[in-house]
Order: C-alpha cells, then structure tokens, then sequence
C-alpha cells in the first residue's frame, strides 16, 4: 500500500520538520505504476501490537518504521534495519500470529516486541521470500505467500512449498504479477498471474487450474462456475486505489471518478409483533438531489427472511417521494440501494402499514 504525501507529512506533528528533512518528503509525487518501485512515500503498511508499521522507501528499501501506539506519531529514530548488506528491498509486510513477518524479496524475517523500546528483529528463511506485497494471505491458522520458486507455507525457519502438484504451471507464470486471495465461503486459496489462477482446496487438499480471466487491479473478474446461473457466478475486484491510501472528506463523492453505492436496511417493523399480518402499503422517502435525477432500488425483507419479497426502481428527483409496496407480512425491513457519483442526504423515511382484516 502506498501513503500519499499529505498523509505521511501531517502523521508525526511533533517531528514535522525532522521527518521532512531526513527523507525529503515534502513536494514528492507517487509513481502511479508499482513495478517502477520508484516512491519516496512508503507503500506498505501493517498495524501490529498497536503500532503502525510503514515500509517501501525507494531509497531505504530494507528499512521498516514503527509509530507509537497512537498509530500517527511516527518518530524519525522509530526504525529497524532488515538485512541492508545483502541489495534485497522489502516486499511486504504481514501481521501473523502474534509476530510481524517481514518479507523481502529472497527472505523472511520476523519483528516481535510489545513496543518501540522492546521491538527485535530476526532472520527467519534466507531461502524462500514473496514477490510483492498482493501475494501474501492468511487463511485459518496459516500464512501463504508466492515466492519465485513457488507456492510457500511460513513456518518460520521451517518455511516450505506447498505447490508441488501444480509447480509444472507455476514455472510457466509471471510470478511478478501474483496476487493472493482467500474465498472462505468456497474454503479456498487463489493466486492469481494475470489469466492464470492456481486454486487450493483447503477441505480436499486440491489443487486446480483455472484459466482465461483475468484478475487485476480496477476490473473485475467472473468465474465461470459450470452448472449455475449467472446470478449464482462468483466475482472479485481489487480497487483501483490498492497501492494508495485515500482518506475521503466532504467533497469527496467518488472513487476515483466511480460511483459509490450506499446499502442502507431499516430494522424490521413489527407494531403488533411477530403473530399479527399487516399490509405494508406505501414507503416514503425525504431526500435532498442536486443536479439530475438519482436512481434508488428498494427491497422489502418480509417475516426476516434473507431475500426479498418486493423490488422496485424509480427515481429520486424530488423533495419527497411515494412507492406503492402492498407486500402482506406479520414484519418488514426496507432496504435502500443508492448508487451515485454526487452528494445526496436522506433527510428521513416513513412506512406506511394498516392492519390486515380476515374476510
């Protein structure tokens, strides 16, 4: 992950001045494009013990700093030197078990300490190391990480590879472009090289090949599961931000120019509790829109169940605004599903609901 200037020059306001002098942060640009590792603002982060630890200078590449236990106070004499005589640059940072394993390129170390003042650091594997700071995962009690000659389990100094089956198609990869992920609704491990991925059963000790889509930063990728429907298909997205830290503000009200969607649910409604059928006839909403009309999808959750009984669209474009429902349940939860690239307040809602008669 990458500090923008403005964060890294406003974290330490005691050492403000120390801090700018000894790295000459002040007026920096990040390199948009990761692999040039050209960047004079840190781009890993890992909080560890409750402390903040920042790694990735360009020009201090074995270094790695630590801030006081209020996260932004990073003081310039906060820092541990990882192997600076053998030219490997760090790569990642991962909290794990109670440690700080430190990554570089052909190495892994280990910090351990409860603060400042009791931090150490200790080699743990001068032979297996990760590639880059997106191909490090946790998942149950384990940590996985792609090295250049394969997939690795850290074990500390007992740190092997666990990709025998598929190392053949490994050696075939663009190990540089690795990105890990843990799915643990399907109990799998993925890595990802660009359109190759390299799955891991973790309930059937498999390993599977998937090919033909492409996983990277800002786009999204479908897996293509034989046998279900497309709403049943699985998707993953990194942000397109994942190599910078973005802080939003007021005036902020998209992501990097896309839209952000807001999900809001409402307890569920139950005025003459869980025995009693009512009908939910109309739902009122008081939003201020500037600009054009904003569209707005609303589900209605009956007798809590997890899916919806009702969906409508319409749009938002006035000061108030009325949906007929008439959905018949003895409880009912509205949710709202806004997805918008301008600045919108919902003032309030109201649901309308009348007792249902038999006949």
């Amino acid at each position: 992950e990458t500090f923008s200037t403005a964060y890294l020059t406003s974290v330490s306001d005691t050492n403000l001045q120390e801090w700018e002098a000894q790295f000459s942060l002040a007026n920096t640009q990040v390199d948009p494009d990761p692999v040039q590792l050209f960047t004079l603002t840190p781009r890993f982060l890992e909080t560890y013990k409750n402390m903040l630890f920042i790694s990735g200078v360009s020009t201090l590449p074995s270094v790695v700093w630590n801030s006081e236990f209020d996260y932004e106070n990073i003081l310039p004499e906060n820092f541990i030197e990882v192997r600076t005589d053998n030219g490997d640059s760090i790569t990642c940072l991962k909290a794990f078990q109670n440690t700080l394993v430190v990554f570089k390129f052909n190495s892994v170390h280990e910090i351990n300490g409860d603060s400042s003042e009791t931090l150490s650091l200790k080699d743990m594997t001068l032979e297996y190391g990760c590639v880059n700071n997106d191909a490090a995962v946790c998942y149950e009690d384990k940590l996985w990480f792609v090295s250049r000659r394969g997939i690795c389990e850290y074990a500390g100094t007992n740190t092997y590879i666990v990709s025998e089956a598929v190392n053949e198609t490994f050696k075939t990869l663009d190990y540089t472009k690795a990105k890990a992920f843990h799915v643990a609704k399907k109990k799998e491990v993925w890595f990802s090289f660009g359109t190759t991925t390299l799955v891991y059963d973790y309930n059937t000790k498999a390993w599977t090949v998937y090919d033909g889509f492409d996983i990277q930063y800002g786009k999204a990728a479908q897996i293509m599961d034989y046998g279900v429907s497309t709403s049943d298909l699985s998707f993953f997205r990194i942000g397109t931000s994942h190599y910078q830290l973005v802080r939003f503000d007021d005036a902020v009200y998209t992501d990097r120019g896309v839209a952000i969607t807001l999900i809001a649910q409402s307890p569920y409604f139950k005025r003459m509790g869980d025995s009693t059928q009512e009908m939910f006839r109309r739902f009122y909403v008081d939003a201020d829109i500037p600009g054009s009309t904003t569209a707005l999808t609303l589900s209605i959750l009956s007798d809590y169940s997890t899916s919806a009984s009702f969906i409508t669209n319409f749009y938002l474009d006035a000061f108030q605004k009325r949906i007929e429902t008439s959905v018949s349940a003895k409880s009912a939860s509205y949710q709202i599903i806004i997805s918008a690239s301008n600045k919108i307040t919902i003032n309030g809602y109201a649901v309308h609901a009348r007792y249902l008669r038999s006949v």
